[in-house]
């Protein structure tokens, strides 16, 4: 079994992070870029593009768990949400799904 190992990396003492994609297990396409999620200036708060606010919004934490579902109506706040990376999807009345990474950082 040791003979299977494999070189995938190096670590350093000056190490830094880039992601490209994420694993989790929202799969698709975004027909619409990041603008239809919006901050509305305050730390954690957020709004849905008005034309988009008739579907149901979800966030998923990088293993893939949704951690909340709701309506897309009205202000959205994620505070009660852990640091890290989560993917916010929106499924449109009309069935479409679109999707961003967003990093809460506080």
């Amino acid at each position: 079994m040791a003979d299977n190992w494999f070189r995938v990396g190096e670590v350093t003492r000056d190490i830094s992070l880039c992601v490209n994609q994420l694993p989790t297990a929202i799969l698709g396409h975004s027909d619409a870029g990041p603008n239809w999620l919006v901050s509305d200036g305050s730390a954690g708060h957020f709004r849905i593009d008005p034309a988009l606010a008739d579907g149901t919004l979800a966030v998923f934490d990088a293993s893939g768990r949704p951690v909340l579902q709701r309506t897309a109506r009205g202000p959205i706040d994620l505070n009660g949400l852990s640091d890290g990376i989560h993917v916010v999807t929106l499924r449109s009345a009309d069935g479409g799904l679109r999707y961003t990474r967003l990093a809460l950082v506080r």
